[in-house]
């Protein structure tokens, strides 16, 4: 009868010790995904019994470094309705409110500490440090990342999308219009994703035999007051852009505000291009021309991939980038003047 089998009859056919077993049956750090995922699947099949242990119920926690985007909005609608339909309970956290429960001010001491009771975890455009790949290689629990700023183990589950796909065909599009100064307002300088769609930018004025000029970027945060700064800065040169992709949509709607603050009109002095196809950027005046990032789909990517590694880790691709597309609205047109 399940009722009697012990720890120990457990640890006997999984090959591991009785302290292991505990380990993971009580979600503790210090086991690997795949000796992890055997030993459940044997207490499960064996139909080891607790009150203390559910097999069955299943804890996933998603962490945001900032939770206000529209962003982090379409991402936690893919991941709430996968991980529901899979089973999960899930709990929502921030970078700052965990760190301000460890001891060491730290997101990493706080997965170290254990006291979060969850049995995976779901990073939202935060920073993949290396502090932070050693405590989730130390915690031994499932794990994915979703567009971390930047990125170091390539043992570590991360989903994405075709950003250098999308910059390369964002540009092209101001430029198939007929512009030929185009700027771009590129990401944080550590970000993984801005960097491929800065390159992907680059790319196509290169394709298409037209100069890149540093004086046309600028770097800034994902952020609408970044997106009003550094458009601010490009658009008040003598000489400035007639097209502006940005690297983000609430940067774009920070460049509409900087033209709007300027008198320049958006789509007739000025194009712009934004990247995500959030909300935001269909209800914007005018409604915004986008890369389309598939948000949702990326969430709920990043359940299956928490499924995969509880069952079978070595099946689970750890770079899985999303195809990207693209939406033409109003705030793109061809220049005012031929250049």
């Amino acid at each position: 009868m399940s009722g009697k089998i012990t720890l120990a009859r457990v640890a006997a056919e999984a090959g591991v010790s009785v302290g292991t077993v505990s380990k993971v049956l009580n979600n503790r750090p210090g086991v690997g995904l795949e000796m992890r995922a055997r030993v459940r699947k044997v207490a499960q099949v064996l139909g080891y019994s607790n009150p203390s242990v559910n097999l069955e119920a299943r804890r996933l926690m998603i962490i945001f470094d900032a939770l206000e985007s529209p962003y982090a909005s379409e991402v936690l609608t893919g991941v709430l309705g996968a991980a529901t339909a899979r089973g999960f309970d899930v709990l929502i956290n921030t970078v700052e409110s965990a760190s301000e429960h460890s001891s060491g001010g730290s997101l990493s001491e706080w997965l170290k500490s254990g006291g979060h009771k969850a049995d995976g975890f779901i990073f939202v455009t935060t920073p993949l440090t290396p502090d932070l790949a050693e405590s989730i290689r130390y915690l031994g629990l499932p794990v994915a990342f979703v567009d971390p700023t930047n990125s170091v183990g390539s043992d570590i589950v991360r989903i994405g999308a075709t950003n250098w796909a999308g910059g390369r065909e964002a540009t092209e599009h101001l430029l198939h219009l007929g512009h030929r100064r185009i700027g771009h307002i590129a990401g944080p300088i550590l970000s993984d994703a801005a960097a491929d769609r800065h390159e992907g930018y680059r790319s196509a004025l290169t394709r298409h035999g037209v100069e890149y000029r540093q004086e046309f970027v600028r770097t800034a945060p994902f952020t609408f007051q970044g997106g009003l700064e550094a458009g601010l800065e490009l658009l008040d040169q003598e000489e400035r852009p007639s097209a502006v992709f940005a690297a983000s949509d609430e940067t774009a709607l920070g460049v509409l505000e900087a033209a709007r603050s300027l008198g320049i009109h958006v789509p007739y002095d000025l194009s712009v291009v934004g990247f995500d196809n959030t909300s935001y950027a269909e209800q914007s005046a005018p409604p915004l021309t986008v890369v389309d990032q598939p948000l949702n789909e990326m969430g709920v990517a990043a359940v299956n991939a928490i499924v995969g590694l509880l069952t079978n880790p070595e099946s689970v691709t750890r770079r899985l980038q999303l195809e990207t597309g693209f939406v033409i609205r109003g705030s793109t047109a061809p220049p005012p003047v031929i250049e």
